[in-house]
């Protein structure tokens, strides 16, 4: 539950607003458990087979006119998901190694098809991959 609410931050930080329709047609953002997607090292994108946890999952992505699974941040490791603050203390943040995107035929209903995905064990959050517009312009020197 909790990375639920700490992935649904990233898509709802201060300043940026999203409209419900305003997405990339036939894009997603989904955040796996562990060990559910295996790229080669060094790579950022694969296909279905790099879906190796769940056949059921790959079925259900090629229905979909499955395309291809992308890293949406490619030098994310394990290891970084503990930082230090300026403070000292120690913070576990997300493993954003995990957070991939997925590209599906653009005809598809986005919106039912995360909602289908969060049925999946395997998925933490799926969200259509929104396109998000500033609502805060920048003044001068110092940004709001």
């Amino acid at each position: 539950m909790c990375a639920k609410v700490i992935v649904s931050l990233i898509f709802l930080a201060p300043f940026i607003m999203a409209q419900e329709s305003n997405y990339k047609p036939g894009e997603m953002l989904v955040f796996f458990k562990s060990g559910v997607v295996a790229l080669a090292p060094g790579e950022q994108k694969g296909g279905i087979e790099t879906m190796i946890s769940s056949e059921d999952l790959r079925i259900y992505l090629n229905t979909l006119g499955f395309q291809e699974i992308t890293k949406v941040v490619p030098d994310f490791s394990p290891a970084d998901t503990i930082a230090t603050l300026d403070d000292g203390t120690t913070a576990k943040i997300p493993d954003y190694s995990r957070l991939f995107k997925i590209i599906v035929s653009k005809g598809i209903d986005i919106q039912g098809v995360c909602d289908s995905l969060q049925s999946f064990s395997e998925v933490i959050i799926a969200e259509p991959n929104y396109i998000f517009h500033l609502e805060a312009k920048p003044n001068g020197m110092h940004p709001v």
